[in-house]
């Protein structure tokens, strides 16, 4: 919404491009950048439009929950208040950095049809779901939710976290990522990503996919 331009340096060549926002391609955790061509490039630097009257987004749904437990006025949440609650969010959500590996959500949330979806409410009366914007009657299921309540993957023994062996599993504050907890191979992360959406599709009948991007693929 409000990257105007993105510098970049073509690591084949050398040369140096510059991408509108158009050309980005941005999408839901994608971009031109996620693509087999687009993966060449490194971005040196963003040009940005802000508002100067901005109002803070607070639809996101944790950010409702906190301003709520904290009785924060919307009208008086500042840029710097509303960094600060992110951030404290965010930091729940992840692992130490300085202990232990991870790329952050490893997934994407996946989108299904309306019809799709009440499929699914039929035996999960509980399952949660967004509209997505300027899509017709599609919906966005937080595949946390999935993995929490459905696949369990802090209770069952297949996917529970190892530390004492340095494996890998999902962040028990957050399924969707996953963390190397010391001495895991790439291709163990990813052989256990594998497993993860294989029980998915099982579960529910959804594909998900990798929001992160693997090399060589």
């Amino acid at each position: 919404d409000t990257v105007v331009s993105v510098e970049t340096l073509n690591t084949e060549t050398l040369e140096e491009r510059r991408f509108s926002n158009k050309q980005c391609r941005f999408g839901y955790r994608d971009s031109f950048f996620k693509t087999k061509e687009g993966k060449k490039y490194i971005i040196t630097a963003v040009t940005f439009a802000l508002r100067k009257d901005g109002k803070p987004n607070v639809s996101y749904q944790d950010v409702k929950k906190k301003i709520q437990d904290s009785r924060i006025m919307i009208q008086g949440l500042s840029p710097m208040k509303m960094r600060k609650m992110v951030i404290d969010i965010r930091k729940k959500k992840f692992p130490d950095l300085k202990k232990y590996g991870t790329a952050g959500s490893f997934f994407k949330n996946p989108i299904v049809t309306e019809r799709k979806y009440k499929t699914l409410l039929r035996k999960w009366p509980e399952m949660p779901r967004f509209r997505v914007g300027g899509e017709k009657n599609k919906y966005k299921i937080p595949l946390a939710w999935i993995l929490d309540k459905i696949l369990e993957v802090h209770k069952v023994e297949s996917y529970k976290v190892r530390k004492v062996k340095g494996g890998v599993g999902c962040f028990e504050n957050q399924p969707i990522v996953i963390v190397n907890y010391g001495n895991a191979s790439g291709s163990e992360v990813e052989n256990f990503a594998e497993k993860i959406k294989k029980e998915v599709k099982k579960r529910t009948g959804i594909k998900i996919s990798e929001e992160v991007v693997l090399f060589g693929k």
